[in-house]
Parts: C-alpha cells; structure tokens; sequence
C-alpha cells in the first residue's frame, strides 16, 4: 500500500494524504479487515489512548462532559471527552474507511452513497 507504513508515523501520514485531517487522525490497521483506530487525544501524548472502531457498539455523552463507550464484547469505558469530540471522531474514522473502500474497491462501490455508508456506522 503506497499510503500507509507500518509504523505510526506512516499510517498518521497516510491518513493525512487521504483526508486532510491533521489533528487526531484516525488511522487503518488492516483495511481487509475492517480494523481502524482513532486516538481520545493527541498521539503525540504518552497517555493517548487509542479506540477501535469496529468494535463501538454505542457511546453516550455524561453530564460531567465525559463519555461512555460499550463495547461489542459488553465492555464499557468512561472517556475524559465530551460526546460531541467522540462522535466527530467516530464519523471521520468511517469516513477514512469508506475513502479506502472507493480507492481498493472501486468497481463495487457507487460513489453517490458515501453519506448512507458513513452513516451505517451509527446505526
């Protein structure tokens, strides 16, 4: 893959190339897999903590402004972030995973459903 290394660093400047995000860019692990992750705050933080995507099976947002992620396995987390900053997150982590899907798949996608799909994330 010419847009992604293996390390961080190339994966964070892959995501950047493919989507312009430079602040707390999500980044693919394995795109054959479905396995993306995005990060609560800076990765240039030591504390970074680091979601995987696929597995969110909901979040909601706490009256002391911080967030509550279930997992799929019936895990839950409090996250030090308000829902708002979370949601952004998870919506341009599916959105990196929709532009990947276009690039390496192009003949089975049609490109006028890129919204509908970004959005099957949520459901």
């Amino acid at each position: 893959m010419p847009y992604f290394a293996s390390s961080l660093e190339g994966r964070i400047a892959g995501t950047k190339q493919l989507t312009g995000y430079t602040h707390k860019p999500p980044i693919v692990i394995s795109e054959a897999m479905g396995i993306y992750f995005f990060p609560i705050i800076s990765p240039k933080r030591k504390d970074c903590s680091w979601i995987a995507h696929k597995y969110i099976r909901s979040y909601k947002g706490e009256p002391n402004k911080t967030t509550t992620v279930q997992f799929a396995n019936g895990d839950s987390i409090n996250l030090p972030v308000s829902d708002g900053m979370f949601a952004n997150q998870v919506q341009r982590t599916a959105h990196l995973r929709v532009i990947l899907e276009d690039r390496f798949h192009p003949a089975s996608v049609v490109a006028d459903n890129r919204a509908e799909r970004i959005a099957e994330t949520f459901s």
